[in-house]
């Protein structure tokens, strides 16, 4: 663990190294400063997601199953790596990448990172293109619904929300769903909750 904190840290401190060489005494703003670093560290390896929602295993697998992160806000998912690779098949023509996030907490009772929030900022005429472009869909423009946002006749927008069930789970210390909301399971998931004494 401690070698894995140190090589995490050195990560941060290379990544700062390179600001500073490339900037020198150079006043930048905060917003090109945060823009910096974000794409620092998305280059880095500091993390990796895996594309599902439901079990994000970020880091080294042993740190990242214990309880010592608690919570990450991970932003700009969905775009490309350096590697060129795409991490997680969002959709292209929803949330603009490099302005939507998702949150993660560390659920003890699970004994693995869940996803609670996810939330982002809509496509505008830019980012749709771009992104449209980079999931090679750009056919996707010749839509009512892009095309409207093409020519600026529909009002950017905002979205996400919490994921009301799992935050249930979260704080009721629960193990599956079933514990919390009420819905239907097939005979096998029922069979399973029963072995475990949930249901």
């Amino acid at each position: 663990l401690a070698k894995e904190y140190e090589s995490s840290l050195q990560t941060i401190i290379n990544i700062l190294d390179e600001i500073v060489l490339v900037f020198k005494d150079d006043k930048i703003t905060i917003d090109k400063y945060a823009q910096i670093l974000k794409v620092g560290f998305k280059n880095s390896s500091l993390t990796k997601i895996p594309g599902t929602q439901d079990q994000v295993i970020m880091g080294d697998v042993d740190r990242s199953r214990s309880h010592l992160v608690k919570a990450v806000f991970i932003i700009g998912i969905g775009d490309k790596l350096k590697s060129g690779k795409i991490h997680d098949k969002r959709s292209p023509d929803y949330d603009d990448w490099q302005l939507d996030g998702d949150l993660l907490i560390y659920d003890k009772t699970l004994g693995k990172t869940i996803e609670i929030s996810s939330m982002g900022i809509r496509v505008d005429e830019k980012s749709l293109v771009k992104q449209l472009e980079k999931a090679d869909c750009v056919d996707r423009l010749k839509m009512p619904y892009h095309q409207k946002i093409v020519k600026k006749e529909i009002p950017y927008t905002i979205g996400g929300g919490i994921g009301q069930s799992r935050i249930c789970m979260l704080l009721l210390e629960k193990e599956h769903i079933a514990e919390v909301q009420a819905s239907a399971w097939d005979e096998k998931v029922c069979a399973e909750l029963a072995d475990k004494k949930v249901l």
